[in-house]
């Protein structure tokens, strides 16, 4: 089963700071916090820990088993390279700085650079990074589809999504990440 959320909210009371998730994406084993970057706050270590805080906060009830705890993933889609090493993908996950050992916690945080040199963009990626970049450029049938939905949301909506918001949901609709 797959539940798909935009714009969702998770509070958890008055005196704990909230978040409204771009994409919130729930399947049976996993859920997914996706968000959109084009301005480059310099925060994402950070928030992305919190978010996951939160999600596995939701996912958690009163007298749950950690065991049960669901793997989470935030992504963020970046219109820049928030790390600044030139790579199409960054990976954050969790391991054991003496023996390189994976830590597995069930949390990854993927960062996609879509300014990055497009010959080092997985071709799996390729035609989404360029629609990301430039929507004129539609490559492909996934981007085609994309782009049909995108301007569906966009015309039948009372209150437009901005492009990014629902390309967010149609990426993870039509493609699991890498």
């Amino acid at each position: 089963e797959l539940e798909i959320a935009l714009q969702a909210c998770l509070d958890f009371g008055k005196d704990m700071r909230g978040v409204r998730f771009d994409a919130y994406v729930k399947t049976a084993d996993k859920w997914i916090d996706i968000e959109m970057q084009t301005t480059n706050k310099h925060d994402l270590e950070k928030r992305s820990r919190y978010y996951q805080a939160l999600m596995d906060t939701d996912c958690l009830e009163k007298g749950g088993r950690f065991k049960d705890l669901k793997n989470t993933y935030v992504v963020y889609i970046c219109t820049f390279d928030y790390l600044g090493l030139g790579e199409p993908m960054y990976v954050v996950e969790s391991y054991i700085r003496k023996n390189d050992l994976h830590f597995n916690d069930g949390t990854s945080k993927i960062l996609l650079n879509t300014k990055c040199s497009p010959d080092k963009v997985p071709e799996k990626l390729r035609s989404f990074y360029e629609y990301i970049n430039d929507p004129t450029k539609v490559g492909s049938e996934l981007i085609e589809g994309i782009d049909e939905r995108v301007k569906e949301y966009n015309t039948k909506e009372t209150e437009k999504l901005p492009r990014a918001k629902a390309l967010q949901l149609l990426y993870l609709t039509y493609r699991q990440f890498a």
